[in-house]
């Protein structure tokens, strides 16, 4: 028996159902929204990055600028021994190299080669120093010394005999190799010396760490100096007393309570002064002061006597820790025997903020 079924054909065709009124209308649709998708996620991946680099790199914010330069001082500090100008003397760039064969009386003016200059015609190649090596900061150049001969324009034997009085003494305390009988006022490399901090070293440290402060810690110092020139102009002490770290706040409260009643018994208007970050002084804020030592340690002695130092001092600074560093020339005779130097007598120094 043959039996009949009513079979409905199945449409297969999708070209239908892609062109039916939807959410998206046919190719050109999928196209557009695969475009705003792509656009959205870079849209969000620029916002990221942009947000990771403003924290790992505050300086790309334009707001956040301090000088390059950092702070120095002393006594002789237009001597530039410290600095970073190479651009004369035997350790210029042009003098550094050597290339000309001339002779140079080295640095800080110390004994140099016996040839004139323009008697030696070779090439000399120059090696780098320690300091271009380890990346420390270079002395300046100093300008070369026509050397002076007893006879003539060439060293002869006068030359290598010593005719000083007490040179080598061992029973003068002024010769330069005298041990024998009293102490050795010479100093090596590594040994320590302690610098006893002054007014002026402070107000430079003070300088410096106000010159690398960021936006938020400048904002901050500006509110507490805001904040004492308010009690000054009310007749109030500097800084209101506390019992103890624990207690600040309670009594930042109290004293604030305060405040309109002892402003209403004068029966007059106070105007506080606002305060400029040219006038925010961090030597109240710095748990620093006059005669603190500072250790540092002789890099190098030159040929003059004088002694190159580096040392690193940490500074508190509302219960933060800062660290600077700090490069100095001293003589030798203004070390003490007990191995201290007072900052006021130092040549130059160099202070930097490390962290």
């Amino acid at each position: 028996m043959n039996r009949e079924y009513d079979r409905n054909p199945i449409n297969l065709d999708l070209h239908d159902d892609l062109n039916s009124p939807g959410l998206f209308s046919g190719a050109p649709s999928i196209v557009v929204a695969v475009f705003a998708a792509g656009l959205l996620f870079a849209l969000g991946s620029l916002s990221g990055c942009s947000q990771l680099l403003g924290g790992l790199r505050p300086d790309l914010n334009d707001e956040y600028r301090y000088e390059k330069e950092p702070t120095t001082g002393g006594r002789f500090s237009e001597a530039s021994m410290l600095g970073d100008d190479r651009g004369r003397g035997p350790d210029s760039e042009n003098g550094s190299r050597r290339g000309d064969g001339q002779a140079t009386s080295g640095r800080m003016g110390g004994q140099g080669s016996w040839l004139a200059a323009g008697d030696d015609e070779r090439l000399v190649r120059s090696r780098p120093s320690r300091e271009e090596e380890e990346g420390e900061p270079k002395l300046a150049a100093r300008p070369v010394l026509q050397k002076k001969y007893k006879n003539g324009n060439r060293a002869t034997r006068a030359d290598f005999v010593d005719d000083s009085r007490d040179d080598g003494s061992l029973w003068t305390s002024e010769g330069q190799t005298n041990y024998f009988l009293t102490k050795n006022q010479i100093k090596s490399e590594g040994d320590l010396i302690t610098v006893l901090m002054d007014e002026e070293f402070l107000k430079d440290v003070a300088a410096e760490l106000k010159r690398t402060m960021s936006p938020e810690e400048r904002e901050s110092e500006m509110d507490i100096a805001q904040e004492r020139a308010r009690r000054l102009a009310m007749g109030l002490p500097e800084n209101a007393p506390t019992a103890d770290a624990k207690g600040d706040q309670v009594a930042n409260s109290q004293s604030a309570a305060n405040r309109a009643p002892a402003a209403a018994d004068d029966g007059k208007n106070v105007t506080v002064p606002s305060v400029a970050w040219a006038q925010v002084d961090l030597r109240k804020s710095m748990e620093l002061k006059p005669n603190d030592p500072v250790m540092m340690e002789v890099l190098e002695r030159y040929p003059n006597g004088n002694y190159k130092l580096r040392g690193l001092k940490k500074v508190r600074l509302h219960g933060q820790t800062k660290m600077v560093s700090v490069i100095a020339i001293a003589k030798n005779t203004d070390i003490s025997a007990d191995e201290t130097i007072p900052a006021g007598k130092l040549y130059e120094y160099r202070i930097e903020a490390v962290r």
